[in-house]
């Protein structure tokens, strides 16, 4: 708990409904930690000019914005533009699974 509100973890975990519905509504964003690009700089090791051009480039996507004194934050409604991304990826997860079962069968079967 920061200055006596609820962190983002925090509330997911102890929100009566679904997370889905609270992003949905902007219930969330007074729980996240402010950042900026210097902050994701330190945080992940990549050079702070590197993480201002990928910012730029989120901000023209319309996956970020940018506040007050630089404080970054995710547009609510961006999870519509990675879905089909999440159920391709979550198909090619399947079809590995499903590859690497045979191939684990196949050598306890020879065994």
């Amino acid at each position: 708990m920061t200055c006596g509100i609820p962190n983002y973890d925090e509330v997911a975990r102890d929100a009566p409904e679904r997370f889905d519905p609270l992003v949905a509504a902007g219930e969330h964003l007074p729980h996240l930690r402010p950042c900026n690009a210097l902050s994701v700089s330190a945080a992940t090791g990549v050079p702070r000019e590197t993480v201002r051009r990928k910012v730029r480039w989120l901000v023209e996507k319309g996956w970020l914005s940018i506040g007050e004194r630089g404080r970054l934050s995710i547009v609510n409604g961006i999870s519509k533009d990675f879905q089909d991304f999440d159920i391709e990826t979550t198909e090619l997860l399947l079809e590995c699974m499903q590859s690497m079962t045979r191939v684990l069968d196949a050598t306890a079967a020879r065994k």
